[in-house]
């Protein structure tokens, strides 16, 4: 709990204010801290996969990070990656002159399926676009990810047989299996056609009846 003032002081800062400050800069400087120490992690991670210094303690990454570290090497490549998008967010606004207010490393999840190049130029234009709230962040990032292109359906399959031409047009959710498509249409019409002979069967039993 914070004081609520008191005791006035030149320009209105009372002593309660002092302390109050005194607390809360404490904890904005831990959280600096914090975050810096995440980029230092995740520099140093990055030289331990890449050059596979982790087979010091362990056969593999994924060892390492369980065995020493507790967590999966899936978390490790994160700290990696945000490690990398940092940097490259500091160099982009060095760059620009863009001031970029202190983000944490769960702002910038949204950057991480892009290049650290893209996702720092997706933070710069957040910053000029309204000074980097997560959702001006998340909308740039979306702007910078490739679009995905449907599928093509496979090309149309024709075969002549005696007294017919079979023609096979596939659809996008279609492997191209011409086997598998005969077998589907040939199943699909047996059922028709037993259901015809069954209705024909039903029509003449009620002729007669009649």
């Amino acid at each position: 709990m914070f004081g609520l003032g008191g005791g006035g002081d030149q320009g209105g800062i009372t002593a309660q204010d002092r302390q109050d400050f005194e607390v809360l800069d404490r904890a904005v400087r831990r959280g600096i801290k914090a975050i810096e120490a995440v980029r230092e992690a995740g520099r140093a991670l990055a030289a331990i996969r890449d050059r596979q210094l982790y087979r010091v303690v362990a056969d593999t990454f994924e060892a390492y990070a369980r065995d020493h570290h507790g967590l999966t090497a899936r978390r490790l490549n994160q700290m990696i990656r945000a490690a990398a998008i940092f940097d490259a967010i500091d160099d982009a606004a060095a760059e620009s002159g863009t001031t970029v207010p202190e983000l944490s490393e769960r702002s910038i999840r949204d950057l991480s399926s892009l290049d650290p190049e893209a996702a720092a130029a997706a933070v710069i234009e957040a910053v000029d676009a309204d000074g980097g709230s997560p959702a001006a962040i998340k909308a740039a990032a979306k702007r910078r990810r490739p679009r995905r292109r449907k599928p093509a359906a496979p090309k149309p399959w024709t075969q002549r047989v005696p007294g017919a031409s079979v023609k096979i047009i596939f659809n996008r959710k279609s492997d191209g299996s011409v086997l598998a498509a005969l077998a589907a249409a040939t199943a699909q019409a047996e059922a028709q056609l037993i259901a015809q002979q069954e209705a024909e069967k039903a029509a003449d039993g009620h002729a007669e009846a009649a």
